[in-house]
């Protein structure tokens, strides 16, 4: 009989029927141990556990074999998404989230509350953070930024000459002034036009407007600033791997469907690499 998710919804979000998800997402897998951990709790009559239990196999959501049950694929689905939501219900941000969400497969959006368990750093603060994230960068970067800092850029160079490698996604609007900012800071490290050339060796760049800035360091640390028209939050800043790799695959996202620069610039990358030594 095909189930219609309506009745699958409210079969398993009552309020006791959510506890008992968790509790099988867990670690229980008794209908004994269900009895026991919720009499302890006071939280329902073994009645309603047994009732319980059958609606939500009746829902598709838990198979129950005499005393042993446990979720579905389709429980399973509905754990990580009340996981989810729940840690994220009283998120500060949550609604500046929301173009951010929309412009991210479905697939992706559950890794939203990781921001709960990150650092929270403010934009003057993360300015000196910047700094130091790429003094210790040892193999290479990714980054979706608006940034346009001479400074910054100069340090990158100089990281780019030692072999880092970075890939970038610019916003359409500080496109032009990233590669002119560029020039400026390769005049000023008066680096000759072999150097100019490995520099530009080691550097990828498209452009897509997004609604985030991002960097994430040897895949190791990453940080994350959500925006919604001229709201934006702090950074959200962590080194935890889940994190990191959820980070990562933002990134690669939004690198297969960002533009290329050849849709700016005449010979693409190599076009800028031109133009910039020609401009020194």
């Amino acid at each position: 009989m095909k189930k219609d998710i309506k009745d699958v919804i409210k079969d398993a979000t009552l309020p006791n029927r959510l506890v008992i998800v968790k509790l099988l997402k867990d670690d229980v897998n008794r209908i004994s141990e269900l009895k026991r951990r919720l009499k302890e709790r006071e939280q329902m009559p073994v009645s309603t556990v047994y009732r319980s239990v059958n609606s939500l196999a009746k829902a598709g959501l838990v198979t129950r074999d005499g005393d042993k049950v446990s979720l579905t694929s389709a429980g399973l689905l509905l754990a990580d998404a009340v996981e989810c939501l729940d840690s994220l219900i009283n998120f500060d941000y949550i609604n500046t989230a929301i173009d951010f969400l929309l412009s991210i497969p479905s697939d992706l959006r559950f890794g939203l509350k990781y921001l709960t368990e990150c650092d929270v750093v403010d934009l003057t603060t993360m300015g000196n953070f910047t700094l130091e994230f790429i003094r210790s960068i040892r193999k290479g970067g990714l980054y979706i930024d608006r940034v346009v800092d001479k400074e910054i850029y100069k340090l990158m160079i100089q990281k780019r000459m030692n072999g880092v490698f970075e890939r970038v996604i610019s916003s359409e609007d500080t496109l032009y002034p990233r590669i002119e900012t560029e020039i400026q800071a390769l005049k000023e490290l008066g680096l000759s036009k072999e150097e100019i050339n490995k520099v530009w060796q080691n550097v990828d760049l498209r452009v897509m407007d997004l609604p985030i800035q991002m960097g994430i360091i040897d895949g190791k640390y990453g940080a994350i600033m959500l925006m919604k028209g001229d709201t934006f939050t702090p950074f959200f800043v962590s080194e935890k791997r889940d994190m990191v790799r959820w980070l990562e695959n933002i990134f690669n996202y939004y690198w297969e469907v960002a533009d290329t620069v050849d849709v700016y610039f005449d010979g693409g990358i190599n076009g800028i690499r031109k133009k910039i030594v020609e401009s020194v």
